[in-house]
């Protein structure tokens, strides 16, 4: 049995604070403005990291504004998973420092509540209805669009790949070492193929 999270840790991005947001924020403004202090005030390195410090904190501007939001609609909802996840992942390489909150900002947020979390997991759980196939048919991760019958041949997927296994090789079904031709390839569709 696993024990469960901390209390403190993030799970959902409804519990997101301005207090999470603006620590973050200053954790990081801490940990690049010590890294911009060895670049020095010149050269691209230097505005690099005067860009990243601004990215910083207009996502933490932006995170804010949708915090105050007492009734977030969906692209707002998206908006907060996404602009935290940028803090977060940007503090993510500095996980050694001091100041790191790893129960706050280690694990990934991927919801915003536990609502849209059970609605994801139903709208996989439609299209994996939707298309059932058997795992001796399902695809090992290479994709051959002649692996896929037309959607007008009725074919299971293991019939259309046994009828054309032959375009594959460059022997066409009728026994031929040639590449099929564009008529053979009309009378293959035509009979169904």
């Amino acid at each position: 049995m696993t024990d469960p999270p901390p209390e403190r840790t993030l799970i959902y991005a409804a519990d997101l604070t301005a207090e999470d947001v603006r620590a973050l924020e200053t954790f990081l403004n801490a940990q690049l403005g010590r890294v911009s202090e060895g670049v020095g005030e010149t050269g691209e390195t230097f505005f690099a990291m005067r860009s990243l410090l601004i990215l910083v904190s207009d996502s933490a501007g932006f995170l804010h504004q949708l915090l105050t939001v007492e009734r977030p609609e969906p692209w707002q909802r998206a908006a907060i998973v996404r602009e935290w996840q940028r803090l977060r992942s940007t503090a993510l390489d500095f996980n050694h420092c001091d100041g790191y909150d790893y129960d706050r900002w280690w694990k990934q947020i991927r919801h915003y509540d536990a609502a849209d979390e059970a609605a994801e997991l139903e709208r996989i759980r439609h299209f994996a209805t939707l298309y059932p196939w058997a795992d001796d048919e399902a695809d090992q991760g290479e994709e051959d669009e002649r692996d896929t019958p037309p959607p007008a041949s009725g074919a299971t997927r293991s019939e259309w790949a046994s009828r054309t296994e032959g375009v594959q090789t460059g022997k066409r079904p009728d026994g031929c070492d040639s590449r099929p031709t564009r008529a053979s390839m009309g009378r293959l569709e035509n009979q169904g193929l």
